[in-house]
């Protein structure tokens, strides 16, 4: 169950105005309406992405969804000016045993290879989520609300109630959106028992 979310996002433009646009206004609506705690930083490179990451796991309780709100590709995600690989961003991610849940909104970073990874290293992590290829960042925000919303307990219809997350997951991917998970490429890592299960679009 999510009980809190840390939305932690770089600037989407370097070049934006002050007025710059974010992910925030989506996810923190849903989260009121769900009564989910919803924090919120920016983060630059490597060092004030660890800096964030630690200080959430220090501050949050276990069921706290890590939401990394960047641009992506294959390998790593990019801050204002620099990109993070993703192995550092997996060393950071392993240590921050609060953090049960972990979804990019990014491009590309979230291919099964990248996601198993992450899971096999971060023994903690319940389940990740990402893109293999390039999203909308207003379109993926308002599918990941989609998910969120029906996996969890409040938001499950009354023949779902006693259903194991993964399996809402694969009928929303098989039946509900399927063309549109296709085209993003969306990919959802999960553990069930003592073993690591993929539910891919890839």
């Amino acid at each position: 169950m999510i009980k809190s979310i840390f939305i932690l996002e770089s600037s989407w433009d370097s070049d934006a105005p002050l007025e710059d646009y974010s992910v925030l206004p989506i996810i923190s609506e849903f989260a009121k309406q769900r009564a989910i705690k919803t924090y919120h930083k920016n983060f630059t490179d490597l060092k004030s992405f660890k800096h964030w990451v630690v200080k959430f796991n220090k501050e949050c309780s276990k069921g706290a969804l890590l939401y990394i709100a960047a641009h992506g590709n294959k390998g790593s995600i990019d801050g204002l000016n620099t990109r993070i690989n993703f192995t550092s961003v997996v060393d950071v991610i392993k240590s921050a045993k609060n953090i049960q849940f972990v979804q990019f909104g990014s491009c590309l970073v979230g291919n099964s290879s990248n996601l198993e990874t992450l899971m096999n290293k971060a023994k903690h992590l319940r389940w990740v989520a990402g893109y293999n290829k390039s999203i909308d960042w207003v379109d993926s925000a308002l599918f990941e609300i989609l998910l969120w919303s029906r996996i969890s307990p409040v938001g499950r219809q009354d023949n779902e109630k006693n259903i194991k997350t993964h399996t809402i997951v694969a009928n929303i991917l098989e039946h509900e959106v399927s063309g549109l998970t296709k085209a993003f490429g969306f990919n959802f890592i999960y553990k069930y028992g003592e073993n690591i299960w993929a539910i891919s679009s890839d």
